[in-house]
This record gives C-alpha cells, structure tokens and sequence, in this order.
C-alpha cells in the first residue's frame, strides 16, 4: 500500500449532501479537505432520492394538471405519458447537478479521492486506507450515509423494489403495493396514483405520517382516499409470507379485521434506511452508538478526538440536516463558534400532491411538553392565489404559546407548502411570536397570507374566513 505524505486537516468518508458540503466550508475557512468516495459525489440525495425522485415528481403533476386543463379553458387532445421520457428528463436533471458539484468541489480546491475508506488512529492523526493507498489527516468527519432497509426481500427491481430500484424502472406498474406510510412511501404512492396506477399504501402504525401534527395525518389520508389511493394503517406485513413471480407479487397482511392476501404488480418497500457503518474502521473504537447511529453531540463529535460524524450516519435522516451539520463539523474543526445543532428548527418536506411541510413542535408535542397552547388554522381554499392556480386542497395551522404568543410550531398540506414553510421556520429559529408575523403585511394574491390568515384565527380575528 502507496502512503502519501500530504497531511489533510481534513478527510470525509463520503461525498453526499453532507459531505460535499462540509468540505466546501471547511475548504473556505483554510482548511486543506479530501473527501473519499466508493461511487459519485453528491450521494444519495442527487443519485437515488431528492433530485431524481422529485423529478419524477413533478412529471406527474404536470400530467395530473394537464388532465385538468378544460378547468382553465385549454382544450387538448388526448393525452399520454412516455416514461421513457420522463427517465431521461430526470437523468439530464441529475447529471446536470452532478457537473455542479464537481465544479464546486474542483473551486473549492477539494481533493476527491475514488474508493472506499477506513480509518485507523496512528498515534496523534488519523489513517485513511483505500484497497492501495493510505492517507492521513488531523480529523475525520464520518458521512457515509444510508440506504434503503430491504427486509431481507430478494430485490429484482420490478416485482419488489425499493427507491433505488424504482427510480430506474423503465416501465410504470400498473399496481403496487407500498409498505410504509412516511414521506418516501407517500411520495411514490401520489407518483404513482397520478400517473394512473392503482395504489395501496399499508402502514403498521395508527396513522400514516406519523411524525407529523396529527391533523395532517388526517388530511392527507382524506386526499389520498379521494385520488383512489388503497390507505391501510395499524397493518402488519408478513414479509415472510410474500411471494413474487415475473408477472406480480403476493401480499400477505393482517391487522385487527383479519387476514387479508393483497396481489399487485410491484411491491414497494418503504420501512426505513439503514446507516452504513459496516466496515469503516469504527469497530475497533470506543464509538457510541444511539440504536444502529453513531451518537454524536450537538457539535457532531463523537467523543472521540478528532472523529465527527454528520447525516444519515448519525440519525440524521435529511439532506439538509446532512449539510446543516456538515457545516457545524467543519466550523468546530476550524476553531469558530457554530451555533450547536437544532433539530427543532429543521423542516420537515414531503413531496406529494398535495404537499406537506412543518417545523417545530405538533400541537401534540407542544402540549406534552407543557406549554399553554393554541392554535390558528386556516384553510387555502379560502385563498384567492390557490384558486386561481386551481391548488387549494389542505391548510396552514400555527402552533403558538398562549402567555407569550411565541410560534412554537408551523404545519402546512397544500400548495408549494414545501416552500412556504421557511417563512414560519425563521419566526421559530428567531424566537418570533405570533405578533410579529400579524406586523409583516404579505402581498396579495399569495399563497403566503394563510399564515396571516391562520395568525388572525388564534384570536377570533381572520379577516377571510
């Protein structure tokens, strides 16, 4: 094995969302940076779940609006989808980010350096070993990510699948069975419902969503209902049990009604990603763990000298929480004061159509936590921007302290929720009260005055509604 002799300030396992960022700040605060990576940077995120998913994304919603089009006086022929078209669509977008995140890296002066890595500690510094070389530096920030849970099911990427295997189906099935109901689950099911394909969703818990304020939870099982979408929760999959074949899959599951034997074209597993630790080193260190995650402090360290870990590694679970965090690493690296990690100030983003967003506490988690709560609800179809975009399914619910009228917490399902949400989520990271939303008038038509409008409801006073 070649040893350089170059000694990095830095090195990351892994070039994701989290690790490319990470890179680049700490690249920018004068620190020398590598970054070691088994396939492409840009990780999961841009190759296999935010971009290419939310591409697709948007091709159904177009081809959902566009059977709408008489509603706003356009009259078409008639009217198909070419997947085929769609996959290449999504592997422009995808290529086209990755070329983005080369440049940057290449800008930043960040070496990237192909292969797998693992660490060892050689006295005061880190060893950082690839199948034929070895290369040392100061700190190692961890962010090798995850990937999709399998249950053990043999994978073939038509008759059961993930979203890995999903995002390169080169045909859309015309049944599938999901198992999950959370955002990936949810959002491949509304893909897939309006892209004409029969849908159910089967979830173990009581609700699907259920990290979400549970009138959401609601909604969006009322929404789903409504575009034909099979929704069963407090459901169990007997994944023993399933059965697939070249032409479908069989199904079994059973909740309080009974047994029931589901069949479909495809089944999708949605149950959770696992972090990938396996074999990087860390057996041989005294490295906590929290469940499968490598426990890390506000800061990202491990507790062990030099050694963060940042995203999905680390329970993460988000690109943006991954770059968040990436950043905090690096400033910590650097000497500066980062402001420690805030999970209660982090959105949460679900891509179906509707969308769903929120930040900060659920009327439920603010009540267990003892606050004095209320809370504004108002809902877009009493907005005019929403009728006139012909979007105005959901609403926008705040979640405030009644002694103080802090915003504690802000839930939307409608339209662009998923970029409305920064507007409630800076009152929070600002410690805003509801007072000082009712002070910034919004311009109207805007999908932005429910907020207003849902501000004005905590006290009796919405003008619209």
């Amino acid at each position: 094995m070649t040893a350089e002799e170059t000694l990095y300030d830095v090195m990351l396992l892994g070039g994701g969302t989290g690790g490319y960022v990470s890179a680049i700040r700490a690249s920018q605060l004068g620190l020398k940076v590598a970054i070691v990576e088994q396939d492409k940077v840009g990780g999961t995120c841009l190759h296999k779940g935010c971009m290419p998913s939310k591409a697709l994304l948007r091709t159904a919603e177009v081809y959902a609006l566009t059977k709408r089009a008489q509603d706003f006086g356009i009259e078409i022929g008639s009217l198909s989808i070419s997947w085929e078209h769609a996959l290449s669509r999504k592997d422009n977008i995808v290529q086209t980010l990755f070329r983005g995140v080369q440049g940057l890296l290449k800008k930043n002066r960040v070496t990237v350096i192909e292969g797998r890595g693992r660490i060892e500690r050689d006295h005061d510094v880190w060893k950082v070993n690839t199948v034929d070389r070895s290369y040392r530096a100061k700190n190692i920030i961890l962010s090798t990510g995850s990937r999709p849970i399998t249950m053990n099911l043999p994978l073939d990427g038509r008759t059961i699948m993930t979203s890995d295997q999903a995002l390169e189906r080169t045909t859309l099935p015309k049944s599938v069975i999901i198992v999950g109901g959370g955002s990936i689950g949810l959002e491949w099911a509304s893909l897939y419902a309006d892209c004409g394909s029969e849908v159910t969703v089967v979830e173990a818990m009581s609700r699907i969503m259920a990290l979400e304020d549970e009138e959401i939870s609601e909604e969006i099982r009322r929404l789903f209902t409504k575009k034909s979408i099979r929704v069963m929760t407090s459901t169990k999959v007997d994944f023993a049990g399933v059965m697939g074949s070249r032409t479908n899959v069989i199904v079994p599951v059973s909740n309080e009604s009974g047994k029931e034997t589901l069949t479909a074209e495809s089944l999708f597993i949605s149950v959770g990603r696992s972090p990938n630790i396996e074999d990087i080193g860390i057996e041989g260190l005294s490295v906590e763990r929290n469940g499968p995650f490598v426990k890390v402090n506000a800061y990202q360290e491990t507790g062990i000298a030099g050694l963060y870990a940042i995203g999905d590694v680390c329970g993460g679970g988000l690109a943006h929480v991954a770059a968040e965090q990436g950043i905090i690493a690096a400033e910590r690296i650097a000497g500066l004061d980062p402001k420690p990690y805030n999970p209660h100030i982090i959105p949460k983003c679900t891509y179906t159509r509707p969308e769903i967003a929120s930040v900060g506490y659920s009327e439920q988690a603010a009540m267990f936590a003892g606050f004095d709560v209320r809370t504004g609800k108002f809902p877009f179809r009493a907005n005019g921007k929403a009728l006139i975009q012909g979007e105005y399914e959901g609403f926008a619910k705040l979640v405030v302290d009644n002694s103080s009228g802090k915003v504690l917490g802000a839930h939307l399902i409608g339209p662009n929720a998923t970029d409305l949400i920064a507007e409630p989520g800076l009152l929070i990271a600002g410690d805003l009260n509801v007072a000082d939303l009712l002070q910034t008038p919004h311009a109207h038509p805007t999908l932005s005055e429910v907020f207003i409008e849902a501000g004005l409801t905590i006290g009796g006073n919405a003008i619209h509604l």
